[in-house]
């Protein structure tokens, strides 16, 4: 048996962290030369090899059953399975992935996990040239999940916990020249995995690099980089301290090189040992001056490159380390949290590191994609939540340009459901778990100038050991402010945090007195399906009230995990698809870009409402017109701006616009040259305002839409005319046959059946072709979204359900017909539209006018009865159309799909789009695809034959090959089936969107109410 078999408890110890792992340090490579250390490719350095790849994989169901002998270089393991590291073994066919977002999935008995505990066997083999004499081999593992146990050449290298964070060995005397074995163990529970309850799926496994570094006999070991800006703010001041170690290391030296970030080397100098003392070894400091340094913001990430040459007593280079750096200052000033003595406001988002295919194990070019993907939609911020990210995603947030607060790999949220969410942060004997977490992780990522915040993990209470984790922090990097939402009162913390709090509330707390401190929303808009709603309200305060530094929505990523199905296609899981419980199902799919990282109608919203330059009409008519610059370090120069008027479609002119020399925070006027009147433009007329990057950035080319305006230069219509030839004649019109059961309407070319005992329309056909198979029916319901079914939403829609707003039946009162003016015919019903066993319901009076040119006029009134629930879902009509009418246009809001409460980001215009474009394939389907305040819809074939439809004025629609019924019984994408008609939906209102899966519910001007109403439409046949 392994050796450590001998001391089976130590996984169930909160006091034994780590056996053999070396102290932390900051994340860095060492190369060998200069030359290469300027590439800051790790893979040019020497002495570092990636010992990725394809290992050798067993899972035992427990660590007693651990195959005997397995990390002995003489164990067969040719019966093993090939697994790639990194990777988590869930994903390869070893137990299954489980999600639960707060509970644990195994029973509460801290730090006690159960016997039944997966065990992952690795086993690989390195080779190892002959090294100089003093040469330390190290052995450095990025992350593993949960607890592990390390063996070269069959002797044990240690162990350690602290899933994402890494651990270091040193094997000098374990390795040798030639082949060697090394072997891992891994455990899926460990106490640990208590203070590791982050809202995620439970992987295990290696997920992250693992490296074997060759450090010379005299080698840093570690390095603290410390930036400062002069009083004039011209000049910055760079400090560096260094720790080496080894032997010879008191009679090394080491010197700086400095270059800018055109790469024209910057004066520097040597570093001089001072009488710092350090464990580990001798201490060299240096700090220079930097004459009109470049400061790095989010918005201007100007990088400097940092070379420590070190050298041996005989003053031979041993190692250089390079180190990008960013000149900047981070501080508490007049109540905010400033950076460059300009106040941040973040534009945030919280990020789990996730892959579809590969879980937590994070391609590095996934990493970029995802935050070249944020940039282009203006967040400017991540929250790690609720751990360190992988080093590299630092890197990167330090090289594109966004502000980090950095989390520590600490969450216990599941002692929630024990009632005692306390329950171990006060506990003395968990204190070292929660100080060593935050320790590692200041000491991995202080040189980063990306992290402006450390975070004291999330969701687990407050208490003694959050206060030993603050003052750690503060001990080892008194540069940066802390932040923890739990510490409620800001006791600890440097910032007031909050989660979800209503925007009315939010308000109140920035007019608060007594608090000098800085409010952030660290969670506030809940991104789970189609929604979040409200977000325009959360940032109209934040733009308002200086104390407000912004927020973070919640999340990135919909966290679905791509799954092969029978018949070939794929689709994506979530907690309960492999079996897995408890789980909380869903609630995994919450974030702004879809599983495959495309960017859901959410995130285009919250691109619209964060825009840095705001664009205002002063007086739209005369183009005068006002440009607030919301950037805080950057003038307008990086623009380039163009204007057009359009109506209809159609472009009417268009020109450059001359941007103002607005600094930061400052706003401008300009005056756009508009040409065209009123009497030119048969339509509602647009003036559009567009900014562009005028040059190439690292996340977006030349042209990329950085901000926008759309503003109305004339009134509404109050309704939309006609504008196509219909398909019928001219002819008298007339009521044929009539009876008990039905009458029928015709005309020169077109014809409809009214069906009397339900009060609808059937068929009406022009020209021999059906416009619609059904005609419209009065419907308040929609299939339920996300932030219906989970969270606080449930109640509304448990309220919905429980007043049989699903199951709604048409009666039919009285129907009468006549001939109306111009030989027009009439045709008048009445209904009621009620739910079974109780005495609500709505009277509906409809009025229909047929044409003599075979346009259909309607005019519908509604009037609640009875006690309804305090909100509905939606007031409109549904109507099914052949599935040859799949060719889509519209005049209003687009091209996405829009909302009452999420429509910023919708421009008026004239759009087209096949129909099945207009569904949003949200992972669990819910209500989507809705388009509001549309002037008028067409719906043609591929002959150019269809239906039109007016508004008299505006009207919502959308339109599906699902029924509402598919979409709320369906549990996946894939499960939806694919109807040959299409349903049609035309509304009078909907309800907002909201945020309730975990937020507040739609704002109450947003809210719907069973109130009366008033709603026309006019419907023609078509011919292109």
């Amino acid at each position: 048996m392994p050796e450590s078999d001998a001391h089976p408890e130590r996984w169930q110890d909160p006091a034994a962290l780590e056996g053999g792992r070396r102290p932390p340090r900051a994340h860095f490579v060492p190369f060998r030369t200069e030359a290469s250390a300027l590439t800051l490719d790790r893979g040019q350095a020497e002495g570092v090899r990636l010992l990725n790849g394809d290992w050798r994989f067993h899972l035992a169901a427990s660590p007693a059953e651990t195959p005997e002998g397995f990390a002995g270089p003489g164990f067969d393991d040719r019966a093993w399975t090939a697994l790639p590291v990194p990777s988590c073994w869930q994903l390869h066919g070893f137990g299954r992935p489980h999600y639960t977002n707060i509970r644990y999935p195994f029973p509460i008995d801290p730090p006690r996990v159960p016997s039944e505990n997966p065990t992952g066997c690795y086993r690989t083999a390195f080779e190892l040239e002959p090294g100089e004499p003093g040469e330390r081999v190290r052995l450095r593992f990025e992350g593993v999940d949960a607890f592990f146990e390390c063996w070269v050449n069959g002797v044990e290298a240690g162990f350690s916990k602290g899933s994402r964070l890494p651990a270091e060995f040193d094997i000098t005397d374990l390795a040798r020249p030639g082949r060697n074995t090394l072997a891992v163990r891994v455990l899926q529970w460990c106490d640990a995995s208590y203070i590791e309850d982050q809202d995620h799926w439970w992987l295990s496994g290696i997920f992250r690099d693992v490296l074997l570094l060759r450090r010379p006999a005299v080698a840093i070991e570690d390095l603290a980089i410390r930036t400062d800006l002069e009083d004039d703010a011209r000049d910055g001041r760079l400090h560096a301290r260094v720790v080496l170690e080894g032997e010879g290391a008191r009679d090394a030296s080491v010197t700086a090189r400095l270059f800018d970030p055109a790469g024209a080397e910057v004066p520097a100098g040597p570093l001089a040992r001072t009488d710092d003392r350090d464990p580990r070894g001798p201490v060299f400091e240096a700090a220079w001056t930097v004459p009109a340094v470049q400061r790095w913001t989010a918005e201007t990430p100007a990088l400097y490159t940092l070379l420590l040459t070190l050298r041996d007593a005989g003053g031979c280079v041993r190692e250089v380390v390079p180190e990008r750096v960013g000149f900047r200052v981070i501080e508490m000033k007049n109540g905010n949290l400033c950076l460059n003595g300009v106040p941040l406001l973040f534009r945030g988002v919280n990020r789990h590191d996730h892959h579809p295919d590969h879980g937590r194990a994070v391609p590095l070019a996934w990493m970029r994609e995802s935050l070249i993907t944020m940039k282009r939609h203006n967040v400017n911020a991540v929250r790690t939540s609720h751990y360190p990210n992988d080093p590299r995603f630092l890197e990167l947030c330090d090289e594109l340009g966004l502000y980090v607060i950095d989390e520590a790999d600490l969450e216990c949220h599941g002692f929630g459901f024990d009632k005692d969410l306390n329950r171990i942060t006060n506990d003395p004997g968990w204190e070292a778990a929660y100080v060593d977490r935050m320790e590692r992780m200041v000491a991995r990522d202080r040189n980063r100038p990306c992290v402006v915040l450390w975070s004291l993990g999330n969701e687990s209470g407050y208490g003694a050991n959050h206060r030993a984790m603050a003052a750690a922090a503060r001990r080892l990097d008194p540069t940066r402010p802390l932040h923890y939402e739990g510490d409620r009162e800001a006791e600890t913390s440097d910032v007031v945090s909050r989660m979800y709090v209503p925007v009315a509330e939010v308000e109140r707390i920035a007019r608060r007195r007594g608090w000098t401190k800085p409010f952030i929303l660290c969670e506030y808009a809940h991104a789970m399906g189609n929604g979040p709603g409200g977000l325009k309200e959360y940032w109209d305060a934040f733009n308002r009230h200086r104390r407000l530094q912004g927020g973070f929505v919640w999340e990135w990523m919909d966290h679905g995990l791509r799954r092969r199905l029978p018949d070939g296609r794929t689709g994506y899981a979530y907690g309960g698809d492999f079996g897995d419980e408890p789980n909380d199902g869903h609630f995994v799919i919450d974030g702004l870009v879809f599983p495959d990282g495309t960017p859901s109608p959410g995130l285009v919203e919250l691109k619209k409402v964060m825009e840095p330059v705001a664009i205002e009409a002063v007086d739209a008519a005369a183009g005068r017109l006002r440009i607030r610059n919301r950037y805080s370090f950057l003038d307008l120069a990086h623009l380039s701006g163009a204007w057009s008027v359009t109506c209809e479609g159609e472009t009417l002119e268009e020109g450059r616009l001359r941007l103002p020399r607005t600094g930061p925070g400052r706003s401008g006027r300009v005056r756009v040259p508009l040409a065209t009147r009123r009497s030119e433009a048969a339509g509602e007329r647009w003036l559009n305002v567009s900014l562009r990057l005028a040059a190439d950035t690292a996340w977006a080319p030349r042209g990329h839409e950085v901000a926008w305006a759309q503003l109305p230069l004339d009134p509404a219509p109050a309704a939309a005319p006609p504008r196509r030839a219909v398909a019928a004649g001219a002819g008298p019109v007339r009521v044929e046959a009539p009876s008990a059961a039905r009458l029928v309407v015709c005309g020169d070319g077109f014809e409809a059946e009214f069906d009397r005992v339900r009060g609808t329309w059937g068929a009406w056909r022009a020209g021999g072709r059906d416009c619609w198979i059904e005609g419209p029916r009065f419907d308040v319901w929609r299939a339920p979204i996300d932030n219906a079914r989970v969270g606080g939403g449930r109640r509304v829609l448990a309220a919905w359900r429980a007043a049989g707003l699903d199951q709604l039946q048409t009666r039919a009162d009285a129907v009468e017909w006549g001939q109306g003016p111009d030989g027009a015919v009439v045709v008048r019903a009445a209904t009621r539209v009620a739910p079974a066993g109780l005495a609500i319901g709505y009277r509906c009076a409809w009025t229909w006018v047929f044409g003599r040119d075979g346009r259909l006029d309607l005019a519908l009134e509604g009037r609640p009865e009875g006690e309804w629930p305090p909100w509905i879902p939606r007031l409109g009509l549904d109507l099914t159309v052949p599935g040859a009418l799949r060719r889509v246009a519209w005049y209003g809001p687009g091209p996405g799909e829009c909302y009452v409460d999420r429509r910023e980001a919708a421009r008026v215009g004239v759009y087209t789009a096949d129909v099945d474009a207009l569904h949003t394939p949200y992972v669990r389907p819910q209500e989507n695809g809705n388009r509001t305040d549309a002037r008028w819809l067409e719906l043609q074939d591929g002959d150019g034959f269809g239906l039109r439809v007016g508004g008299a004025p505006r009207f919502d629609f959308s339109a599906h090959r699902y029924t509402a019924r598919d979409l709320d019984e369906a549990t996946h994408a894939e499960d939806l089936p694919q109807r040959s008609e299409i349903t049609l939906r035309l509304d009078h209102r909907h309800r907002g969107l909201g945020s309730a899966s975990c937020g507040p519910q739609p704002w109450p001007a947003y809210e719907l109410k069973a109130e009366p109403f008033t709603f026309r439409l006019g419907f023609a046949p078509v011919r292109r």
